[in-house]
């Protein structure tokens, strides 16, 4: 199994449906899974996450028919019963798998969407698994669900930016680092960590995307700042055995 991390700079765009699958289109040959960036259909700008803006589901079956060849993971605000939500979409053999409505959501969030209520585990052509948002894997009430769940694979997508530096580097990073970490070992998965990079909104996001194996340990890394589409090989029996062993 090969995961494509698209650490992309999304923004707020009539072009972004054209990137999304320009990019599954360059991986689809290669990877089994590509995973985008939270929101990487609205991007970030939250003052402009206006109804026009927001996607009813029945307008995003366009990436149905994109996951024929390849498992899709997106980030896309959603408008479903007179609400916004901040949500996550698994799509896989042409049709969505799992919706995903973040529920831990920051103060400007707040303002403008409303709180999911459901974090669950579902089944993918490669075993089970579960989406949640960087923001929602702070919580500890999550992180015990995604710890008791035991999915073999955790996707964590986000739009985690620079709050500061110190001699390590990148202050926010570091504490993402041991977050996913401890989630990695307390579920005994394999965690795919998919961050954006660019500027939006006055803020800098840093990237680092990264899978981490079920022992806290990184085994690829995108780069900090730039662009780029990482490509990772996953074995689904290995993990299932790595799982093992570390409940052990």
């Amino acid at each position: 199994m090969k995961i494509a991390l698209a650490q992309i700079a999304p923004k707020l765009s009539p072009d972004n449906q054209d990137i999304h699958e320009s990019i599954v289109r360059e991986v689809e040959q290669v990877a089994d899974v590509v995973v985008f960036p939270e929101l990487s259909l609205n991007g970030n700008m939250l003052k402009d996450a206006v109804w026009e803006d927001a996607f009813l589901l029945g307008e995003l079956t366009f990436f149905e028919a994109l996951s024929e060849k390849i498992d899709i993971v997106v980030g896309a605000i959603t408008k479903e019963e007179h609400k916004l939500y901040n949500s996550l979409l698994y799509y896989s053999r042409g049709q969505l798998l799992n919706l995903h409505h973040k529920k831990e959501l920051v103060q400007d969030q707040k303002q403008v969407f409303s709180s999911g209520d459901v974090v669950k585990t579902f089944m993918t052509p490669y075993g089970k698994a579960m989406t949640i948002t960087g923001d929602d894997l702070w919580s500890g009430e999550i992180l015990d669900a995604v710890s008791r769940a035991k999915p073999a694979f955790l996707y964590v997508m986000t739009n985690a930016f620079v709050t500061g530096f110190d001699e390590r580097g990148v202050v926010s990073e570091e504490r993402y680092r041991k977050l996913l970490a401890t989630a990695a070992m307390l579920a005994g998965c394999e965690v795919i960590f998919v961050n954006r990079v660019g500027f939006e909104d006055g803020r800098g996001y840093w990237g680092g995307s990264q899978v981490v194996d079920a022992g806290g340990r990184v085994r690829k890394s995108a780069r900090l700042f730039e662009k780029e589409v990482l490509l990772i090989s996953v074995d689904p029996h290995l993990s299932y055995i790595r799982k093992y062993l570390y409940h052990k």
